[in-house]
């Protein structure tokens, strides 16, 4: 009888299947490591290591969701990139909800 290869096996982070169905394969792509996720999960492309973390759209360094900040571009930026702009030209101000002059606050709040 011949003998058989060897199987090699391979660890792969995975998440929790609570309801035993398939489970479908992904790269995460922050880490770059390959998971495994239900298929009636939402995959949203990220391991189970990496869920809440994500990626500043500007620098491209990985910061917890709950360090970044959304810009008026729906991007979202750490506290080092980020900029507050102007309410209606998108021009750099101090604050965020300031306006850069009178008229994009007026041009903002026509009626």
């Amino acid at each position: 009888m011949a003998k058989l290869g060897k199987i090699e096996t391979e660890k792969v982070k995975a998440f929790k299947n609570p309801n035993k169905v398939e489970y479908s394969n992904d790269t995460c792509y922050i880490c770059d490591d390959k998971f495994l996720y239900p298929s009636d999960h939402q995959n949203k492309g990220k391991c189970p290591t990496c869920i809440d973390k994500d990626l500043c759209d500007k620098c491209e360094n990985v910061f917890n969701e709950k360090d970044l900040t959304e810009n008026s571009c729906m991007e979202y930026e750490c506290k080092e990139c980020y900029q507050p702009r102007c309410g209606s030209c998108s021009e750099e101000v101090e604050k965020d909800g300031m306006f850069c002059c009178k008229e994009c606050h007026d041009l903002q709040y026509e009626e």
